[in-house]
């Protein structure tokens, strides 16, 4: 259980409260039918004025016992996400993606995912997304991060060489957290950029070099090299250079119809 304090009097779901938190109980806990009271572990000092968040959070180990919570509140004052799952890469695994439908992918394209990298095996060498084409020529990859902590991300390929950029990160842009990634490139106009959880984290110009994806590997490259250490989740990939505010909009909900990308 989480608490917060904030002048806001509705919620957003593209936009939810992820920090600023004071956690005041952490413990596993099994309730009982009917009213259930928790003792806080820490106090919260509540400043008289202000609205309060209240962040639940947890695993339900009977499914079929299923656990509600009931409030009296009206519209845009609750919003929920459930169902949280991941993939744990750092054992070695990862996952061959079908490109059948990536066939329309030349000029532009954009992939994002959530990544937590691991505390205790990063940074190394590693590779979160490997693309080639039908040369076998690396046409996607992004090295999240290599040992010398910086991330590169590699796009487009003439069959000489691949279009890059890259930029030294922090710890905590790369592991303990959970952090949203976006990479884009437009062949056409040559820009590749890099958004960190909804904003411009790097970019470079002149990249031109063509797209095409004939296989795709989420944490290895397509020589099941370089293994990612952590974990991934919500992986999308569009035929088209995404911008600022729809990988900003869009990166805290599910997609669906009303994306302008759809």
């Amino acid at each position: 259980v989480n608490m917060q304090e904030t002048t806001l009097t509705t919620l957003d779901n593209s936009s939810p409260f992820t920090t600023g938190f004071s956690e005041v109980f952490f413990s596993n806990y099994d309730f009982t039918v009917g009213p259930n009271r928790i003792q806080f572990a820490t106090p919260f000092v509540w400043n008289g004025t202000d609205n309060i968040v209240l962040e639940f959070s947890f695993s339900n180990t009977s499914p079929t016992n299923l656990v509600e919570l009931q409030g009296t509140a009206s519209a845009g004052m609750a919003i929920y996400a459930n169902n949280g799952y991941n993939v744990n890469l750092a054992g070695n695994t990862h996952i061959s993606i079908p490109t059948t439908s990536m066939t329309g992918i030349q000029d532009e394209i954009t992939i994002s995912f959530w990544a937590y990298g691991d505390v205790d095996l990063l940074p190394d060498n590693t590779t979160i997304i490997h693309a080639n084409n039908t040369a076998g020529d690396r046409n996607f990859n992004l090295h999240l991060p290599w040992s010398n902590s910086r991330i590169y991300f590699d796009c487009g390929n003439t069959g000489s060489g691949y279009d890059r950029i890259d930029k030294a990160a922090t710890v905590a842009e790369i592991e303990g957290k959970w952090n949203h990634w976006a990479a884009t490139k437009n062949a056409i106009t040559g820009v590749m950029n890099l958004y960190l959880n909804g904003v411009l984290w790097h970019t470079g110009t002149g990249k031109t070099n063509p797209i095409e994806i004939a296989e795709m590997f989420i944490g290895k490259t397509n020589a099941l090299s370089y293994n990612y250490k952590g974990r991934i989740d919500e992986v999308r990939i569009w035929d088209a250079e995404l911008g600022a505010t729809e990988i900003a909009d869009w990166m805290n909900i599910s997609v669906d119809g009303t994306h302008p990308n759809y």
